[in-house]
């Protein structure tokens, strides 16, 4: 009995979508919504929380429905996102492995997916005309869409790839340098969080984000079904 049971969770872990494929769809709708916006603004500099309220308030009114199409494809991604964590953390844990760094993982993964998610309903909330003639309520809902979809995200994304390193890199499904590159991209993520502080240390919120993509893809391919 104990045999069968074992052969048939063995069995759907294989026949389970690989994690990879949920990455690389996590990062094709981001990057779908990204060149959107950036080509339907013609290239027009998107406003940041250390620019003046006025230039975002500018910004959303005139591309107010690019905004909305944005907003939706960054829902859209977080979903994928989430979905790969599930995938990703229940083929180690059908393995037996139940090591701390797999909670971690766990937490930093929907924690990360349910933030993405936040961003992008703040997004769209700043596409509604009404809302961003006041300085104040524009200035409150894009601080709120940058610390959720940019410097949460990034740090929580971080734990994510931390967790998946060490657990599926000590147990030896993951080859030793994909290791040790997630653990790398994941100190840059989280210590990009020192941007709430130290605005200049910005330029950390790409680098994890668009590495820890990338990272995501090869190790959900690159994962070990036996």
């Amino acid at each position: 009995m104990m045999n069968s049971n074992a052969s048939e969770t063995a069995g759907s872990t294989e026949r389970s979508p690989s994690p990879g494929i949920l990455a690389t769809v996590y990062f094709i709708l981001f990057a779908v919504g990204m060149i959107y916006t950036i080509s339907g603004t013609a290239g027009a500099s998107y406003p940041t929380p250390y620019d003046p309220v006025q230039k975002a308030q500018a910004y959303y009114q005139q591309y107010h429905s690019i905004i909305q199409v944005h907003a939706l494809f960054l829902f859209w991604s977080a979903l994928p996102l989430g979905i790969f964590t599930a995938f990703f953390t229940n083929r180690l844990s059908n393995r037996g492995i139940h090591r701390g760094g797999l909670n971690i993982a766990t937490f930093g993964g929907y924690g990360a997916a349910i933030l993405l998610a936040l961003s992008g309903l703040c997004s769209w909330i700043l596409s509604q005309p009404v809302i961003t003639d006041a300085p104040g309520t524009t200035r409150a809902l894009q601080l709120l869409a940058f610390v959720t979809g940019g410097t949460g995200y990034v740090a929580l994304s971080g734990l994510l790839l931390s967790g998946l390193s060490v657990t599926a890199g000590l147990a030896r499904l993951l080859p030793r340098w994909l290791m040790w590159s997630g653990l790398v991209i994941a100190a840059i993520s989280v210590l990009s969080m020192l941007n709430i502080v130290f605005p200049g240390t910005s330029i950390l919120l790409p680098i994890g984000r668009f590495l820890g993509m990338i990272w995501m893809i090869i190790a959900g391919f690159k994962l070990k079904r036996k």
